[in-house]
């Protein structure tokens, strides 16, 4: 008896429950730059993040743990933020000249084991909204 006064009064309180209206503050487009990934150089990501850059004034660099040369070299322009990524290390930054310079510099690394390169960094977010994600093959833009 208990259980069936239950359900009763749970099925009227939910049968009085109408949607709350919900408006998003701004839409959210995404711009997806497309690449050859298969590539042998990096110039048209060099093209794509040297576009990129000139509208940034900070960057977040993510890379895992063991990429302890790209850790370094990211740190000379950055410093450590603090995450609970438990298997990698977030360097962020103010987008200088030397740190655009340094960015577009590098030459096109090695193949990953993920697939081909086309930066040393895992991951390397800008604040105007453009990230470049697993290597530099997976380019977005995110406008609010």
């Amino acid at each position: 008896m208990v259980m069936d006064e239950l359900k009763s009064a749970i099925i009227n309180a939910l049968s009085d429950l109408e949607p709350a209206e919900c408006q998003p503050d701004a839409l959210i487009e995404h711009e997806f730059f497309e690449i050859d990934t298969t590539a042998a150089d990096n110039s048209e990501w060099l093209a794509v993040m040297r576009g990129q850059l000139a509208d940034a004034t900070a960057f977040r660099i993510h890379c895992w743990e063991d990429e302890e040369d790209d850790i370094a070299l990211a740190l000379q322009y950055g410093s450590v933020e603090e995450s609970n990524w438990r298997h990698g290390v977030i360097i962020a930054g103010a987008v200088t000249d030397e740190f655009r310079d340094m960015l577009l510099s590098q030459p096109k690394p090695a193949q990953r084991l993920a697939g081909n390169a086309f930066t040393p960094f895992f991951t390397i977010q800008l604040d105007n909204g453009f990230e470049s994600g697993h290597y530099g093959t997976e380019l977005i833009k995110v406008h609010r």
